[in-house]
Order: structure tokens, then C-alpha cells, then sequence
């Protein structure tokens, strides 16, 4: 669809025409989009690396080049970890580069109220929040769990987070089915409002995810780990990803070295 991504660049150039600042949130596409649609503009255009979408591009052979160009371009590259920044410094080390992490609004969480009556069901539960998806690493705290779930019976495990791919989503029924843990597993896709997220953050007993980083697809942040944190509670994830920017090891929660569900466990 060449003539219409031709419309849509000319279409966001006219935009930028009327702005003082253009800010791109990621590396690829918006990056290369913003640089490209601001040539000749004299406007100041900021890119903010969030994860896979800053540091995948510098890997391909037709991408690589116009990614460190355009990096190079920008008034400013800021990133949203240390981990994001280090993983582009791998491939651009020449890069200026400043941190700005991600923050969330406390209150929210600290003043969530009690779950609804039709939530209350699972308790009490360990909360992973995350896209049903292999970067999130579900497969390996449902296999921590079924561990854990031995030592105590009574606790539930719930997962919220929509469908990413029906296969890996599949592979998870599969996985729960196997370890006899289909009433204790539970994956909510209907938790749509930040209210009712923030109850289930508050009432929880403790929060967990273990992200994967596979073929430079990574965990840019883990926002989800401040969250976790303004609701007071204690945290388990794994180490070498962005949420080593979102969790002060052993003050409220722990980082494991490895991918090991034994260990997390």
C-alpha cells in the first residue's frame, strides 16, 4: 500500500508543520516516521526508546542503518530504563542517551477498594498483570505456581491480560491442564477499567512476572511492577530486563538471575 503510506507520511507532515516539538514513542516506526516527516521542518524531534521497537530494528540488515541515522538525528534519545539504553548503546555506542522512567499516579493504588463480590472468588491469589504473550514468560509462573500451590492449596493464581495469539494462549490451557491446576489458574480478560485493576493490584497477596527476552524482543520497563508497588505489594520477577529499574532488590520484592521456574518458584 504504497500510495497510501505516501498519503499518511504527507498527512503527518502537515501536522508537524503546526507543532514546536515532535515526540516518537519508540524507535520503529514512529522514530524513523518523525525524523523522515520533519526534514526541512526545523523542528525539534525527541525519540523515547520504550523496548523491542528501539533496540529489533538495529538487528535487521534493511532497518540498521536508517535506525542509527535517525537515533543520530534527534535533538534527543531518552529511554525509559537503563536496560532499554544499554541494549542500544550495543549497536549505536557513539549514542547520547538519557533515562526517564515511567512513573504511576499512587493514590490510585493505594486508595483501591475492595474487590467486587464476583472477584472475591479467587482469593487468595498471586497476580501476574501482561498480554497473553511469550514475552511475559506466563509459562514459566504457571509452572512456579503449580510448585508453590502444593505448600498451599488454598491460594490461587490469577493472570489479567488479553489474548496476543490464540497458539501461545493455547499452549497455557495446555500447560494448566496438565499440572491439574484448572481451578486455581485463572486468565481475566474482561479487567478493562484502571478501578477495577487497581483493586485486584490491592488484593492481591503478591505480585509476580517473569519477562522473557527472546530475539531482542525484551521488556522494556515493567510498569506493571510500580504499579504492583503503589498497591504495597511484594514483588518476584526476573533480573537482565527493564524491570531492574522498577524494583529495589530486596526492599519490596526480589529479582531472580535465571529462567528457571524451580527458582522462581
Amino acid at each position: 500500500q504504497k500510495l497510501k503510506l505516501l498519503w499518511k507520511f504527507l498527512y503527518i507532515r502537515n501536522i508537524i508543520k503546526t507543532c514546536d516539538i515532535v515526540h516518537a514513542l519508540d524507535g520503529f516506526p514512529y522514530g524513523i516516521i518523525a525524523i523522515f516527516a520533519s526534514v526541512g521542518l526545523k523542528k525539534k524531534v525527541i525519540i523515547t526508546a520504550v523496548g523491542s521497537g528501539a533496540i529489533i530494528p538495529l538487528y535487521n540488515r534493511l532497518y540498521a542503518p536508517l535506525m542509527r541515522w535517525c537515533y543520530r538525528r534527534a535533538d534527543m534519545v531518552t529511554a525509559i530504563s537503563a536496560f532499554t539504553k544499554s541494549e542500544i548503546l550495543k549497536k549505536v555506542p557513539d549514542l547520547s542517551i538519557r533515562v526517564i522512567n515511567h512513573g504511576v499516579d499512587v493514590e490510585q493504588f493505594e486508595n483501591a477498594g475492595e474487590l467486587p463480590a464476583e472477584l472475591k472468588q479467587y482469593q487468595p491469589y498471586i497476580l501476574s498483570v501482561g498480554t497473553i504473550r511469550w514475552r511475559k514468560g506466563h509459562h514459566f509462573s504457571i509452572r512456579a505456581f503449580a510448585s508453590v500451590a502444593k505448600e498451599f492449596p488454598d491460594l490461587h493464581y490469577v493472570i489479567v491480560g488479553k489474548r496476543y495469539k490464540d497458539d501461545y494462549s493455547l499452549r497455557l490451557e495446555r500447560l494448566i491442564k496438565e499440572f491439574g491446576i484448572g481451578k486455581k489458574v485463572h486468565i481475566l480478560e474482561h479487567i478493562d477499567s484502571r478501578e477495577e485493576l487497581a483493586q485486584m493490584y490491592k488484593n492481591a497477596e503478591l505480585f509476580c512476572l517473569f519477562s522473557q527476552n527472546v530475539n531482542h524482543d525484551v521488556e522494556g520497563f515493567g510498569l506493571v511492577f510500580l504499579e504492583a508497588a503503589a498497591a504495597g505489594l511484594p514483588m518476584v520477577g526476573a533480573k537482565n530486563c527493564g524491570v531492574d529499574d522498577a524494583v529495589k532488590e530486596g526492599k519490596n520484592g526480589l529479582l531472580v538471575d535465571t529462567r528457571d521456574p524451580k527458582d522462581f518458584a
